[in-house]
């Protein structure tokens, strides 16, 4: 999306020759289902180097948290001859189904706020298409309107989007669970756009759904007048494998005008997604409706935040209790369904969630400990806290969905020797924690999967604790800004470390479940 112009390479050309044999085969499926595939359009980033080969070349620098990019001028007469000729190479290299991806600024404040220089851009982007492909739609995210909100005015709004022809854009409302933009936006100045669903932000495992608002939101808008040209709706999330029901809703509302009775629905969901009915697993599901579903999906554990003394934010004791009943549940119905991949999958989800949450609540202990400068409570939560990180992994080390091991093994097989795989895995390692240098993106895509916990999220944590242990055992000040630089060159290093994680399930999903419940099932749900 234009947001970094390289990190992490340089990529050996037969990678990019692999991938571009992968693209067709994408593209040749894709098109046998009858999908129309959007491609990629020219934006005006190219790379710095190019004002070597063209000196004269107008660029623009545009920087995103710790990288930056080059955007050349839209004014420049060197855009519309390289816009040609990307397009005209990308089509005959993967043909066009007349559909093209163009963000030039998806988080990013553009180099002028004037109204005419947005227009000169628009035009120039949607000419670079155009020219090439005079059936050209350009499909826009509407994620800038609203991430530069400040920026993007509607006048603004306007001068850039009335230089594209009305039927020859689709703007793409990304967050509309959250935070639509048509109601903002005049519904993009008669533009046709879609009601989008991020849903999961860097793939992170989690049970929020926000089921209700996608239910209703959708055909709220439809029946709105003020909605102008709707047109469909849309996943544009970073993730798909942790909550299902989320997309089976949203894609099923398609064929719907109207709101789902939820509670039906959901009933029907889980006899369909086990093949039979089960009262036990109805009522978990009923339970999961109303509580996690129906919670926004970017909540964070206390296991996969960085490490700290502030207390933790925890969802209240009765609400957790009501999960963990969800959790109880699904352990009725085992002996009959426990043979259900997808079932063996939903128990370790709910009970993943159900420990996620409740290691805020040890973490707190922790925080009550510090606070009252008691080391041996401090040492005991200290203890119970990381033994926790641990049987959680042990549970998500019985699920292929939840490993460390087969990312870095899916990784590694892009490598064609030491070298690239070495270079594959670094950078595998580095998208699931620290990202860049800085901590700026630390744990955007935390991930709660075995081996991570154990052999990242754990040892990060006891870093960070042993330190504030030892200051509290001398009864001197902790140097929690030192820690915690300490602790970040240690994310750092462990990307470059060639030490391997299983890629096999070890262990049986329900067992393991019924363990963790006869430990931690009455702390869960007795009343306070």
């Amino acid at each position: 999306m234009g947001c970094l112009d390289s990190y992490g390479g340089p990529l050996p050309k037969d990678w990019i020759a692999r991938h571009e044999a992968l693209e067709e085969r994408i593209l040749a499926r894709e098109r046998e289902f009858g999908m129309t595939p959007v491609l990629q359009g020219f934006t005006g980033h190219v790379p710095g180097a190019i004002a070597v080969r063209f000196p004269g070349a107008s660029l623009q620098s545009i920087n995103w948290i710790e990288w930056h990019t080059c955007l050349l001028n839209p004014l420049d007469p060197l855009f519309p001859k390289i816009a040609r000729m990307f397009m005209d190479e990308q089509t005959r290299r993967f043909g066009t189904d007349h559909f093209y991806a163009a963000d030039p600024f998806i988080e990013m404040v553009p180099p002028s706020g004037d109204a005419k220089y947005l227009t000169a851009l628009g035009h120039a982007i949607y000419d670079g298409m155009a020219s090439s492909d005079p059936q050209a739609v350009w499909v826009l995210q509407g994620w800038s309107f609203m991430n530069q909100g400040r920026f993007w005015t509607q006048p603004r709004i306007r001068a850039f989007l009335d230089a594209v022809p009305d039927d020859q854009m689709v703007v793409l409302d990304l967050f509309c669970e959250t935070t639509p933009m048509w109601n903002k936006t005049e519904a993009f100045c008669g533009k046709p756009w879609l009601w989008c669903n991020v849903q999961n932000f860097g793939n992170t495992v989690g049970l929020g759904a926000s089921l209700s608002r996608n239910n209703d939101g959708l055909q709220a808008a439809r029946r709105d007048p003020k909605s102008g040209r709707l047109s469909g709706l849309g996943f544009v999330n970073e993730g798909l494998g942790y909550n299902p029901v989320a997309f089976d809703l949203m894609f099923e509302s398609a064929w719907r005008d109207k709101p789902v009775n939820l509670k039906g629905w959901i009933a029907a969901y889980a006899r369909d997604r086990y093949g039979r009915q089960n009262a036990d697993a109805q009522r978990a599901w009923l339970t999961l409706l109303a509580t996690a579903l129906n919670t926004p999906p970017q909540s964070v554990s206390a296991i996969t935040s960085a490490p700290n003394l502030a207390r933790s934010a925890v969802p209240p004791h009765q609400e957790l209790a009501r999960l963990a009943g969800a959790w109880r549940d699904l352990l009725e119905a085992a002996d009959e369904l426990g043979q259900a991949g997808a079932f063996r999958f939903d128990l370790v989800n709910v009970a993943r969630q159900v420990l996620a949450d409740y290691a805020g609540v040890v973490h707190n202990n922790l925080v009550d400990a510090w606070n009252a400068k008691d080391p041996v409570a401090f040492e005991e939560a200290n203890a119970r806290f990381l033994g926790l990180i641990r049987e959680m992994d042990e549970l998500l080390a019985t699920r292929p969905e939840f490993s460390l091991g087969r990312w870095l093994e899916d990784a590694r097989r892009w490598g064609a020797d030491p070298s690239q795989r070495a270079k594959c895995e670094w950078n595998a390692r580095r998208v699931l924690t620290v990202w860049g240098q800085t901590a700026a993106l630390n744990d955007y895509a935390r991930k709660q999967w075995s081996g991570l916990l154990n052999g990242y999220y754990a040892p990060r944590w006891k870093r960070f604790l042993d330190a504030a242990n030892d200051s509290l055992r001398r009864g001197q000040p902790f140097d929690e800004k030192k820690t915690n630089q300490q602790v970040l060159d240690w994310s750092l290093r462990w990307a470059d470390q060639p030490e391997s994680y299983s890629a096999e399930v070890r262990g049986d999903s329900v067992a393991v479940a019924r363990s963790l419940w006869q430990k931690y099932g009455q702390s869960l749900t007795s009343s306070r």
